[in-house]
């Protein structure tokens, strides 16, 4: 293996915990936004700025409490979001509308 695949398969930023154990090991157990928000503070002042990339992480988790709420309403309602406005959009259309009604239920059920 040359330098270079190696710094594309195997980048060293991602090999630097203490355990030995790389980033992705890790990371690919979660969904995208999670997984970002863990690969961000992993690398923290490796790669590039420790501030940079731990503000990078809070956006990944910030997005990811976007997605989340707007798929329930706060536990105190115990119903799922169906008829207000959907906080969170993908290609114009609000999350809430991409699902049914069983499916957002459930998804409130796996949170609580």
């Amino acid at each position: 293996m040359n330098q270079e695949q190696d710094l594309v398969n195997h980048p060293p930023h991602y090999k630097s915990h203490p355990s030995g154990v790389e980033c992705i090991t890790i990371t690919e157990h979660f969904n995208f936004c999670r997984g970002n928000a863990i690969k961000y503070i992993w690398r923290a002042g490796e790669k590039d700025c420790e501030i940079k990339d731990l503000k990078k992480a809070a956006w990944y988790i910030q997005r990811e409490i976007q997605r989340l709420e707007a798929v329930i309403k706060p536990a105190s309602s115990g119903k799922a979001v169906t008829d207000s406005q959907p906080q969170f959009m993908h290609n114009g259309v609000g999350i809430a509308d991409m699902y049914s009604r069983d499916e957002l239920e459930n998804a409130m059920k796996r949170t609580n």
